[in-house]
């Protein structure tokens, strides 16, 4: 009996890691259908998730157009999770608090990142992202169950879509992504299209690029 009962309590506490980890990453509770509850999680991921990469955008990047992206992503997703932490609240769902696995990808991709490659990756990540969201958005604004979250995917949607049409915009001008044209903090390009660092001289790279769009 007592190696019975020693057993179940070890069992129990095993489980009490992993039962807590999933209540960080997904949604629970409520009485949401299953596609509504995916939807739930989905949002509330991609919010954490463009709020918490952007943060280290504003930390580590000196680009003047990746840092009032990065701050616009940070105020309009602060927004829109707010409005979803009220819908949840009145619908006794509980949100997840911390980023699953895919997404804490990210968020580290970019803390590790050098500076050479931080804006570039940031960029991609954003764009991802987006399309994901987008879609998730799309999809719940049509066929959705539940029409509070209906309502809230098709009232947020347009703002996404112009996310991802100005990180589209971002990712034009970001540099080829082997590297060979990367720019240099003066940003001076010779006639041939190299570049050239502050002195005069070319840089590391010695290789020329495609000629840069009038938005650069």
């Amino acid at each position: 009996m007592k190696k019975q009962i020693m057993a179940a309590a070890i069992g129990a506490c095993l489980a009490m890691p992993i039962a807590a980890h999933a209540d960080d990453t997904m949604a629970s509770g409520g009485n949401l259908s299953a596609a509504d509850m995916a939807f739930v999680n989905a949002a509330a991921q991609s919010g954490m998730d463009e709020i918490k990469t952007s943060k280290v955008a504003q930390k580590k990047s000196d680009n003047k157009d990746i840092l009032a992206y990065a701050k616009q992503m940070v105020n309009d997703h602060d927004k829109a999770d707010d409005q979803l932490k009220s819908i949840a609240k009145k619908m006794n769902v509980t949100l997840p608090t911390s980023l699953d696995a895919v997404h804490k990808s990210d968020v580290e991709q970019l803390q590790n990142a050098s500076k050479t490659d931080f804006d570039q990756k940031y960029v991609m990540i954003q764009d991802k992202g987006h399309e994901v969201a987008v879609a998730a958005f799309q999809k719940e604004a049509s066929s959705g169950d539940n029409g509070v979250l209906k309502q809230y995917a098709a009232q947020t949607l347009p703002v996404l879509q112009q996310h991802l049409k100005e990180v589209k915009t971002l990712e034009a001008k970001m540099p080829p992504a082997n590297g060979s044209g990367s720019m240099n903090t003066s940003g001076s390009m010779n006639s041939s299209g190299s570049m050239m660092n502050s002195n005069g001289t070319m840089n590391s790279t010695g290789n020329s690029m495609n000629t840069m769009n009038s938005a650069q």
